[in-house]
């Protein structure tokens, strides 16, 4: 039976030094195969990409002190402003204003003033409004945070430990694409939606987490933050090693709970693990084998004789 493999913790404080690097990798994350079974599929939206198992780091397992958030946002602000320096110019469009030297201009400019200017959510701008990488939008960096725009999602900040989060996968360029909407409060955290049907959820508990398609729609479908699941606990990450033939996306919870996804059927398997692995990264590894899992959702008797989530 496998089990989470125990690994170091990245330093907050360490984290600006690497958030241009790619592939950040250490030990995985190991789960039993054991649990109750959703035939699928009964969900509307396309799997979303799994991540790799990352270097862990004080976003995984909780929400790190404000001020040390703030200060790898600072850092993390310098050098995106230097990167946009070299950054072309887009075509301006729509209502152009000047702050610092620096200009923004149409539906980032109209955000901008909503969030109250150069006194409000994101401070004085830091850079002007630059082509994204991908030549179909754009993006600015302020003192508190960033605003990533594209004609099909709209203006939108990202801010805080979700920036930085954001940031280390790879910014619009990763698997969360373009932010399509601001952070919103839920029950004890918050979750704020990116194209595709991706999310970033925020927790005292649960840390910043990368969460969407058939995973996020089961975990809405039961009460989402307010459930018994509570907040992610990690990211959407790859276990099609750990669950042959079962499912090959999971989610972890606070509570041990384990959310997995098959891309190819699209069931939902749900497990529960029991307390000493329950961590997805700076834990310490149990060696003792898990019994039989208990779904959490009501089950049903499968053709298969498996359980079946509902």
């Amino acid at each position: 039976m496998g089990s989470v493999k125990e690994s170091s913790l990245l330093p907050l404080s360490l984290i600006t030094a690497v958030i241009a690097v790619t592939g950040l990798t250490v030990g995985g994350v190991y789960l039993s195969s054991t649990a109750g079974h959703s035939k699928g599929p009964e969900f509307s939206y396309k799997e979303v990409q799994a991540v790799p198992a990352s270097q862990p780091t004080p976003l995984d397992q909780g929400l790190p002190p404000e001020s040390d958030i703030n200060k790898v946002i600072t850092g993390l602000a310098d050098r995106q402003a230097k990167a946009a320096e070299k950054g072309d110019r887009p075509t301006a469009g729509g209502k152009c204003a000047t702050y610092d030297g620096f200009t923004l201009c149409g539906a980032m400019n109209k955000r901008y003033q909503e969030l109250g200017g150069v006194d409000g959510v994101l401070g004085r701008p830091m850079s002007n409004e630059v082509l994204s990488q991908d030549g179909h939008g754009t993006r600015a960096v302020f003192q508190r945070g960033m605003m990533f725009y594209s004609p099909t999602t709209g203006a939108h900040e990202v801010t805080g430990a979700n920036l930085i989060k954001y940031a280390l996968l790879k910014f619009e360029g990763g698997v969360l694409g373009y932010p399509t909407g601001s952070e919103e409060k839920q029950d004890n955290g918050t979750i704020q939606p990116f194209e595709g049907h991706t999310y970033l959820t925020a927790s005292s508990k649960g840390g910043v987490h990368y969460i969407g398609g058939r995973i996020y729609e089961y975990w809405q479908k039961h009460g989402g933050p307010s459930s018994e699941f509570g907040y992610p606990q990690s990211d959407i990450i790859d276990v099609s090693a750990e669950y042959q033939g079962i499912g090959d996306r999971a989610v972890l919870f606070p509570t041990g709970q384990v959310i997995v996804s098959s891309s190819r059927t699209g069931d939902i398997v749900v497990e529960q693990l029991p307390p000493q692995r329950r961590h997805c990264g700076g834990a310490t590894a149990a060696a003792t084998a898990t019994t039989a899992a208990t779904a959490t959702a009501t089950t049903a008797a499968a053709p298969d004789g498996r359980a079946r989530a509902t």
